[in-house]
Formats: C-alpha cells, structure tokens, sequence
C-alpha cells in the first residue's frame, strides 16, 4: 500500500506549532516573574513535627507531622483577617506559601490544624527561629507578621505532642531574709541572752504566713518573748507570723537564762508556705561559749630551789583577759596578790597554753597556800585552787616517778639538782637497747622537768610496754621504770 504524504507534513506541522506554543508561554512566565516587582513572591516556610520530648524545640531524631492543614490569613481591614489559602505538610513535615508581590505590602498570620488526640507545644519565640515552636496552645495561630516585598522571606513552625505538658502551677515568689542580734556571745549560769530576731521579705511577692522556728540549747531556759510562741512551754519554739508584702519585716525577740555550764548551740529558721527564691539565708545557728572561760587541766607548785613555781594548763580558753595568782599561809587564810600585773592569757583558743610563775619571796620551811584567779574580757572571774607547796632546801640529786604513769601520749618526768651540773636523761627498753636521749646539758640547781611524747631519736612512735630511764648527774645515777599503752 502506498502512504499518502500529506498526512505526515500534516503531523509535523502540528507538533511544530505545540513546541512554539510552549517556547512563547515559558517566555511569557519568565516575564511576569522577573520584568517587575509586582509580579515577585514572597514566601513563607517552616515545619510541623512531632515534639517528643515537649520542650517545644524540633531535635534531630523527632519525625516531621504530614498532612497537617496550614492556613495562610491575610489582613483585610484592621483586626479583620481572611484565609488566603491553605495546603498540607509534606512528608518531612515541611510547607511552603508563595505570596504574589501584588499582595504586599500586608500582615499575614499562619494558622495549624488542630489534630484530634494531639497538642501544640509550649512557644518557644525568641529562639532559634528555624527549630522552636511558635504557635499559640489553644489556637494554633502563629503571631501576626508583615511582609513587605518579593524579598521577604520568613518561617514558622508548631510542634505536636500526642500528652497535653502538665505545667506545674506558679506560686508566688517571696525571697525572705533571717537577721538575728545576740546580746552576749557567752554563756555564764545565770545570766540572760536576748535574741532579736528580724524577718524581712525582700520580694517581688508577698510571702504568705511564713513560720519561725526557734531551737533551744539544754542549757537555756525559755524566760520570755514579743509576740509570745505558740506554745511557750515546748521547744522548739514557734510563730505564725503574719503575710509579708515586699519590703516589710516582722520582729520577734526572746529572752533566755543560762542554767546550765558549757557551750549553748541551737538553730532559728523559716518554714514558708509560698515559693522562696533563695533559701541561704532563712536559718541562722547561734553558738554561745562556755560559761567557764578557761579549761583548766593542771594547776601545781613546787620548789625548785630557787622558789616556788607555778605552772597551769588550759585545755581552751574564751575570752580570757589573763591570769592573776594569790598566796596564803593556811588553806583558809587571806590571799594576797602576788603577781605584779596579769599575766595575759590566750583570748579564745581551743588548743592547750602552758604558763608557768616563780614565786621567789618564799621563806625556808614554809608551806604556801596558792590560788589561781582568772578574768575574762567582761570582768566576770573564776577562781582554781588552792594548790600547796613547802620551800624546803633541794636534795643534793633525785629522779622523781613520771606522771601519768602508765601514760599514752606524753608523761612528764622531774628530777632535782643540788648544784649546777651537767646532767643526762636516757630512755631504754626492756632489752637495755637506748630509745631516745631527752637531754644531755647544764642545769641549774633546782627542781625541772621534761617530756618524753613516746617517740625514738627518729621521732618515730615507740610500741607499748615497760620502758626504763636513767638520770646521770656527776657520780649520781638513778634510775626508774614505766609503762606506755596505746
């Protein structure tokens, strides 16, 4: 069969013609799109996701909601908007409006579909604009915005949660403030100390009947207080105070009675009802000293051959002024002041003081009386004693038992020279091994004593058990024995 011709030119013609169609339309939108600014797009992004850990931030491992509604609303006249047009969510949870130029300038807002079974997340606005959440809980309305040309470009986004967010319930914020003024900072029996104490609410809310709390020490007796506490027989104490505004205080003060020596410690603090800010500073602890200012552990006398000395011990001292001595010749007899000024103590301190005074105005045979007397920084005074002592002539040598004997840390060991010599003292061990040499010098005549702390000539601790020492003086040699335990 022969084919005709003319139906092919036909056909070539035609699809000539569609090609030119199609050249003239692309070059026509190419036109509208770039010739003018009344044709340009403004546009109008973001994402919809699933926000599964509800903090209204889009993380790299949460999914992206499809098929979410998106409506764009265009400002009509005013606080009048109409919807624009609307599309869903891509795949990956993401949208985008064009906005023809010759709709701008205007406001627009965007508004997301509520999802049944589903919640917007808490706004996240003034974050990271590509990632927070910025839709309104209850709407799902974005904030209004304006665009102002094709150039404009801005992204909106909403986050879902398949569990409304429980937000705990705001109280108001109070930041209370605890000052308390004590009179004295020491304890003596029978004296009172007053605290003042000052509740001041620094803000921004009020505090709502905020409750003081007081602990009383064993050894301080309740006496009296402005207001009184709610039950004035118990301890702790307590008040209900009043609602403070910001800036207002409320006072309490409280009288007690020392009863009882040694050191008085106890606690004040706050118990609120509203949301404190900084709870630092709502418990104070007071600490008031021993009513007995200086610890005493040892007060003895003995003749050195140059008088009688003195020597005392504290363990601690509070607010100790100094020390006065004072001497008799019968144990009920009338003391007279022997020490020319005070001999100054320690003030407050914990670790021992050792002091020691030589009585030289003592007669051969005699037998004196002492008593030690100290003051503390308000004139209050204890008195120590008496101890006795006889101003006898020295032995020409001897070697006294060390006390404390048996002994754990230290012990103390005297011995008396008749005239100035050089003399030795040497601990040895049950072996007859030497242990450690306290000393090898000149003394003069007279009593002394040193201190063995249980230690070799490595200064290392030396193990428990019998122990002898020996005293050389010249031709004299004593010895004794005693006994450390650990």
């Amino acid at each position: 069969m022969k084919k005709n011709p003319n139906i092919f030119e036909s056909r070539s013609w035609s699809t000539e013609l569609v090609r030119l169609w199609w050249l003239l339309l692309l070059a026509l939108l190419f036109l509208i799109m770039f010739s003018s600014t009344g044709y340009g797009q403004a546009s109008i992004s973001g994402y919809a996701w699933m926000d599964v850990n509800k903090d209204g931030l889009r993380g790299e491992s949460e999914r992206g909601f499809s098929g979410v509604r998106v409506q764009l609303f265009r400002q009509v006249a005013g606080t009048s908007y109409e919807a624009l047009t609307s599309l869903r969510t891509q795949s990956d949870g993401s949208f985008l409006f064009l906005v023809s130029g010759s709709l701008l300038p205007e406001s627009f807002y965007l508004q997301f579909e509520k999802v049944p079974g589903m919640y917007f997340s808490l706004p996240r606005t003034g974050g990271d604009n590509l990632s927070d959440s910025e839709v309104d809980t209850s709407s799902g309305r974005t904030p209004i915005f304006n665009l102002v040309s094709q150039d404009n470009a801005t992204g909106w986004n909403a986050g879902y949660m398949s569990s409304p967010l429980v937000v705990p319930e705001i109280k108001p914020a109070a930041n209370l403030v605890l000052n308390v003024a004590v009179s004295n900072d020491s304890a003596h029996v029978g004296e009172y100390v007053d605290f003042t104490i000052d509740v001041t609410n620094s803000g921004p809310d009020a505090s709502l009947s905020p409750h003081l709390v007081m602990q009383l020490a064993p050894n301080l007796l309740f006496v009296s207080a402005t207001p009184l506490p709610a039950a004035p027989d118990g301890n702790p104490l307590e008040w209900a105070l009043e609602t403070l505004v910001m800036n207002e205080m409320r006072r309490v003060t409280v009288r007690t009675l020392v009863i009882d020596e040694g050191e008085a410690t106890g606690t004040i603090y706050l118990l609120t009802t509203t949301e404190e800010t900084d709870q630092a500073d709502n418990s104070y602890q007071y600490l008031l000293h021993d009513g007995v200012p200086v610890e005493l552990t040892e007060f003895i006398a003995h003749f050195n051959g140059r008088g009688i000395l003195l020597r005392w011990v504290t363990a601690s001292e509070t607010e100790n002024f100094g020390f006065q001595l004072f001497r008799a010749e019968a144990a009920d007899g009338y003391y007279e002041k022997i020490t020319p000024a005070i001999i100054e103590g320690a003030g407050t301190s914990a670790s021992e003081h050792q002091y020691e005074y030589l009585d030289a105005d003592v007669a051969a045979g005699t037998t004196y009386y002492y008593k030690l007397m100290d003051v503390d920084y308000s004139g209050q005074m204890a008195w120590h004693g008496p101890v006795t002592a006889v101003a006898n002539q020295p032995a020409a040598y001897a070697l006294a038992q060390n006390y404390p004997n048996p002994f754990n840390s230290q012990t103390r060991i005297r011995f008396t020279v008749g005239e100035p010599a050089h003399a030795e003292l040497t601990i040895y061990n049950q072996l007859g091994q030497k242990v450690r040499s306290l000393f090898a010098q000149e003394w003069p005549a007279g009593q002394h004593e040193v201190v063995w702390d249980g230690t070799d000539e490595f200064n290392l601790p030396v193990a428990s058990g019998l122990y002898i020492y020996l005293f050389r003086a010249g031709d004299y040699y004593e010895k004794k024995i005693m006994n450390l335990i650990k």
